[in-house]
């Protein structure tokens, strides 16, 4: 069957049923009165949608004056009129001008839905995305800059040290050569006093002629005619050495030069093929497994959450503050550093994350700066599950909600107000969420084994209790949950190591595992088309798998 978009009313978000022909505009029955009290030239009319008619302005023939254009030659891609049918395009492939205008219309109408809500909001989220990236990089390089700054003050203080125990040695040298001079100064001048002294007594013993004392007189010539030895030294000389500024360089560090990532382009899966079962591979394949480095929690569990973002990115969350932003090829690309511990992540179109903080029960979103703030405040309700969906009136947020045996969805807008509630039975606990593209809402239940699946009005779809315990294979045991280009529902088994593969209304499809094995798997994300990211409890690792075939194995 075809891929088909739901219609609405121009007024709300409900399914369009009636259609008012003067003003061409798409109604619900509620609003058909609210519709007909507004004043038109021309009036109202009201029908259902298999009798609206679109106001069209006529064609006339470009090769006959004055004759409308009834026909259109699909053999020749122009319109015609009953003349041009009769001369040139008796055998040729003809259908009724006005469908054709309507099979146009309601192209136009579709690819204006896709480029509204599918294509326009994805390029919103890239931009955020890259917002974020500008921050995280200033804030990066500021960090290396900063840490720069701090080696080169630790290397002026080792040149200050240097300086200073040069000017030491300078110090103590000079002043060991001085006291070795002073030394010798102080002997040499005692010899010069006893000089002086010896001079005075010969000369006294001259003058006197004292015959005994000449007779007795010891010259002191010997004595001292012989120099005592003193000390000398070699100049001290100071050898000033200033490296070269490469070498400077190489010895104070290296900047690595970056690496310019082409991300390879990619087709946003709006349109959906018309077979599934053509589309599935028949044994998945491994393309690339991811080491996190998230660490155990109490009960063993590693990895929490994971959700996609664009060109085959993902965030990973897990027993840790921080979450990191992966690629499909396994290198981590970013990080954010959370306030507390946060299990449940989603993407938001208008920001980059929003993650649940269950230490105060708010949900918080991480702008494109980087900073975080409280976006909604739960009160006594604990927040877990999240997920994002663009609607018509603009981003949403889905929020599963718990309050001692009470349970509860709840929708946000864009500025955090509630606009709808989804309750549930007291057995059913809704753990993780997934919104698929027709507005449906799918939850998970650990305690009760099972999903549950609403409409966007809250009315029940299904409910999905998996298998149950036979011979090797234990029960249904579902965590996470996520959907695809087809509306269908992933779901981890977290005690049989597989993914169940469900369709948009229920129908079990088919159960995805690998020969290399999930190990309790639990968060899940769809990148892109037909790739799959598991991450596994037990190990702290995520598996990229394909499920679907490319446009080449088709």
């Amino acid at each position: 069957m075809a891929a088909q978009f739901l219609v609405t009313c121009e007024y709300c978000e409900h399914p369009s049923e009636c259609f008012c022909n003067p003003c061409q505009k798409q109604l619900c029955t509620n609003c058909v009165s609210f519709h007909i009290q507004q004043k038109s030239e021309d009036g109202h009319e009201i029908v259902c949608n298999t009798k609206r008619k679109k106001n069209y302005t006529f064609h006339k023939c470009k090769n006959h004056t004055g004759v409308e254009c009834q026909m259109f030659c699909k053999t020749c891609d122009v319109p015609i009129c009953p003349k041009c049918v009769a001369a040139k395009h008796k055998s040729h492939d003809l259908i009724d001008l006005e469908e054709k205008i309507d099979n146009v219309s309601y192209c136009l109408d579709k690819e204006q839905n896709n480029l509204k809500y599918c294509i326009k909001p994805l390029y919103q989220k890239m931009i955020e995305q890259i917002k974020y990236r500008i921050t995280t990089v200033r804030a990066h390089f500021r960090s290396l800059s900063d840490t720069v700054t701090q080696l080169g003050a630790k290397w002026h203080q080792v040149v200050e040290d240097v300086i200073v125990d040069i000017k030491n040695d300078l110090m103590q040298m000079e002043i060991d050569q001085l006291n070795l001079l002073e030394k010798d100064k102080l002997m040499l001048q005692e010899i010069v006093e006893q000089l002086e002294s010896t001079i005075r007594e010969n000369s006294d013993l001259g003058i006197s002629k004292n015959r005994a004392k000449l007779l007795h007189y010891n010259s002191e010539m010997k004595r001292y005619s012989t120099i005592p030895p003193i000390k000398d030294f070699t100049a001290v000389d100071f050898q000033p050495k200033l490296p070269e500024k490469d070498t400077l360089k190489d010895l104070f560090g290296s900047v690595e030069r970056f690496r310019i990532l082409d991300l390879p382009e990619y087709r946003v899966p709006y349109d959906v093929p018309q077979k599934l079962s053509k589309c599935l591979l028949k044994h998945p394949m491994l393309i690339s497994l991811i080491e996190t480095g998230f660490g155990p929690d109490d009960q063993g569990n590693k990895i929490y959450d994971l959700v996609a973002t664009s060109h085959g990115r993902f965030w990973a969350t897990g027993y840790s503050r921080v979450l990191k932003l992966f690629d499909t090829n396994g290198n981590l690309i970013d990080s954010v550093t959370l306030s507390h511990k946060s299990s449940y992540i989603a993407g938001i179109s208008d920001g980059l994350l929003a993650y649940s903080d269950q230490s105060d029960n708010t949900i918080k979103r991480i702008e494109s700066d980087g900073s975080a703030r409280t976006f909604v405040n739960a009160g006594e309700w604990v927040p877990k599950g999240l997920a994002s969906f663009d609607g018509r009136s603009g981003p949403q947020l889905f929020v599963c909600l718990h309050r001692k045996e009470q349970h509860k969805v709840v929708k946000y807008n864009k500025e955090g107000l509630s606009e709808q509630e989804f309750l549930y039975p007291a057995e059913h606990h809704p753990l993780y969420i997934t919104i698929n593209k027709n507005g449906d809402i799918g939850t998970t239940d650990h305690r009760q084994n099972s999903v549950a699946v609403l409409d966007k009005f809250g009315h029940p779809r299904f409910m999905y209790t998996g298998n149950r315990e036979v011979g090797k294979m234990k029960s249904f045991q579902p965590i996470s949950i996520a959907t695809d280009c087809f509306s269908n529902y992933l779901i981890s088994d977290w005690a049989n190591h597989v993914i169940h593969l469900l369709n948009g209304d229920g129908v079990f499809l088919r159960v995805i595992a690998l020969k290399q094995s999930l190990k309790e798997p639990r968060g899940l994300c769809i990148i892109g088309e037909g790739l799959l990211s598991v991450g596994e409890c037990a190990t702290g690792a995520i598996k990229v798998l394909r499920y679907l075939k490319t446009k080449s194995d088709q």
